[in-house]
């Protein structure tokens, strides 16, 4: 009995068919991924309410790295090579970002509690990834530290605090006063504890 000659061309197809609906490997995420879908949905509108987005701890923090080379960078630029200098620049930049994620929301949160002439509590969370939202705002107060106008940086600040208050209110759907004060208190607690530790650095 004969066996059956092999023929190329099926062979030739087969190993092409089996290329054609091999699976492809998943790509594999990068960590600055979060970071690039970070600012394509920022950049849409820097002043937006936290919502429907893919929002991670990973956007604040990369963020953050980022404005601490930015400022290590500006104290390279304008002061030259200090290694000191520069790694004290980047680790206030992630302080900053520690307490802006940290402190002053759960400072708002406290306040909204304090003033809830009812028995709702108001959870932490909620705020926490409205600042994963704001953390953008990191990166451009250090840019607006490299230009030379007095108050720019502050002014920018001013900026966020709005953009917070509005915030507040209509993801607690609280009152304008109480989202103030809230806001205010939270960013204040937050420059107080800035202002101690440099003032402990200086002596």
């Amino acid at each position: 009995m004969s066996k059956k000659p092999i023929s190329f061309k099926d062979h030739s197809r087969k190993r092409h068919m089996e290329k054609l609906y091999k699976s492809k490997p998943r790509r594999q995420a990068r960590e600055w991924d979060d970071l690039v879908d970070y600012w394509r949905y920022f950049l849409r509108n820097p002043a937006q309410v936290a919502g429907q987005g893919p929002w991670t701890d990973r956007m604040l923090w990369s963020n953050a790295i980022v404005a601490g080379i930015l400022a290590a960078v500006r104290v390279l630029v304008f002061g030259g090579i200090h290694v000191m200098f520069m790694l004290s620049a980047v680790i206030n930049t992630l302080f900053m970002a520690f307490l802006f994620y940290y402190a002053l929301t759960w400072v708002v949160v406290w306040v909204l509690n304090r003033t809830e002439p009812g028995r709702r509590t108001y959870a932490v969370d909620t705020v926490r990834v409205q600042a994963i939202v704001y953390s953008g705002w990191i990166v451009i107060l250090t840019l607006l530290s490299w230009v030379p106008v007095p108050g720019l940086v502050y002014l920018g600040a001013l900026v966020l605090v709005v953009f917070g208050v509005r915030a507040v209110r209509q993801l607690y759907g609280v009152t304008w006063p109480r989202a103030v004060s809230s806001v205010l208190a939270g960013s204040l607690t937050m420059l107080i504890v800035i202002m101690i530790l440099n003032h402990l650095a200086a002596i």
